[in-house]
């Protein structure tokens, strides 16, 4: 019966971790919607890497969705500076 209840227990764990999500990336985070989330992830990044265009990007694009319209310019317009190559960034920048 013991041996029973370990293989159950055994078999509940694995299947619990083989279930579980991949940790997602700040850019997954924003594209589902979940801009808290990416805030406090991004946030730690950018302190970090203050001049990866990607990150100011997506900075850019959580402090849009929160409103924050200067905020949202000030990200974007780095971006561009940083990868003014990159299309999504001046389209962040004028929206």
């Amino acid at each position: 019966m013991a041996g029973r209840l370990r293989l159950a227990a055994l078999l509940a764990l694995v299947l619990a971790v083989a279930t579980v999500a991949p940790a997602a990336t700040p850019e997954q985070l924003v594209e589902d919607g979940h801009f808290k989330q990416a805030r406090a992830l991004l946030e730690r990044q950018l302190q970090a890497n203050p001049n990866d265009a990607q990150l100011n990007w997506l900075v850019a694009r959580v402090h849009r969705a929160f409103g924050d319209i200067p905020g949202a310019i000030n990200y974007a317009q780095k971006a561009v500076q940083l990868a003014p190559s990159k299309a999504d960034y001046h389209l962040t920048l004028a929206e």
